[in-house]
């Protein structure tokens, strides 16, 4: 058998072996990535849910005698919705995501301490009987509207930043 044959033969057969194992590291990028997609969205429903149900407005307009105990229920709901979305940002690969993730954490807890003030300016003390005839102290409100802003902005950032590939940030692991 002439060495130009064999050259070719063993030429192809590493450049199938090259290729299968590109085709697998390609698709252990693709499965790691959209776990890592699943897990992020998994975390991050939860507090976007979490962020519409504390709108100011919203709970202005529907303010009844049951708000109090439900901003108990709801800081509780918070307390147990952060500490994934924190754990999912310290194993992320992205050294931008832990960052973006605390911001959210604090943007979220402002908006929702921001809210509970106003809710409690519309309360008489501690006796949880809403007043219906107070409009909110403009201040209160407005403030609440920021906050409950920022922590939609800071979420819709760790949505983006969660979905886009940077490999740049990366920490040198295959995604």
């Amino acid at each position: 058998m002439p060495w130009s044959t064999v050259s070719v033969t063993l030429g192809a057969a590493f450049i199938a072996g090259a290729s299968g194992v590109g085709a697998a590291v390609v698709t252990i990028r693709a499965s790691r990535r959209s776990t890592l997609l699943d897990r992020g969205a998994a975390v991050l429903a939860p507090v976007l849910l979490f962020l519409d149900e504390i709108a100011p407005l919203l709970q202005q307009m529907h303010r009844s005698s049951n708000t109090p105990t439900h901003f108990q229920t709801l800081r509780a709901r918070w307390e147990q919705m952060r500490e994934p979305l924190i754990a999912y940002a310290a194993s992320h690969p992205s050294r931008d995501v832990l960052p973006k993730a605390e911001a959210l954490v604090r943007a979220t807890w402002e908006a929702f301490v921001s809210t509970s003030n106003l809710i409690g300016a519309l309360t008489e003390g501690m006796v949880p009987r809403i007043r219906n005839d107070v409009d909110p102290p403009p201040d209160k409100l407005d403030t609440a509207r920021l906050d409950h802003k920022d922590a939609r902005k800071a979420a819709d950032d760790f949505l983006q930043l969660i979905r886009s590939d940077r490999r740049s940030t990366w920490r040198g692991e295959l995604y």
